[in-house]
């Protein structure tokens, strides 16, 4: 059953690391979360005494299905706001409101956080726009040259 936790150490540690920082939260507390739910699991069946529990193929898989929940959990967490407005501004879904630096759709003709109109800006066009944005911000851009 010790082999069971370290197998969520190393398996599903990092996989749910993963999942969770590409959602916006911080990967190390998600690291070990299947871990610690693996090794609650290991003291809960050594403390039932359960003649089940000793049995190493039972104690091993509900140990690893406790640690499978933690890669479970990650995956119904909501992206964080942070993380969803990177990922519009990286798909180009979204642009940064030149007056008051608030994400908003990249059609819009007008802010709706200030209001301010975002025609001819600057004399400088949307797409000369979102290019420096994307420079200051080290956003890659994905399409084709």
């Amino acid at each position: 059953m010790e082999l069971a936790v370290v197998l969520l150490v190393i398996v599903f540690g990092p996989l749910t690391a993963k999942i969770a920082s590409r959602r916006g939260h911080p990967w190390l507390g998600w690291a070990l979360l299947p871990a610690t739910l693996g090794a609650q699991a290991l003291f809960l069946l050594r403390a039932s005494g359960a003649s089940w529990a000793t049995n190493s193929t039972w104690g091993g898989a509900f140990v690893l299905v406790s640690g499978l929940l933690g890669t479970v959990i990650a995956l119904l967490i909501p992206m964080t706001k942070d993380a969803r407005h990177r990922r519009g501004l990286e798909a180009g879904t979204l642009r940064l409101c030149p007056h008051c630096a608030e994400p908003i759709q990249s059609v819009a003709t007008t802010c709706c956080r200030c209001g301010k109109s975002l025609s001819g800006i600057g004399g400088e066009s949307t797409n000369e726009f979102m290019k420096r944005v994307k420079e200051q911000y080290g956003i890659e851009d994905e399409s084709p040259s």
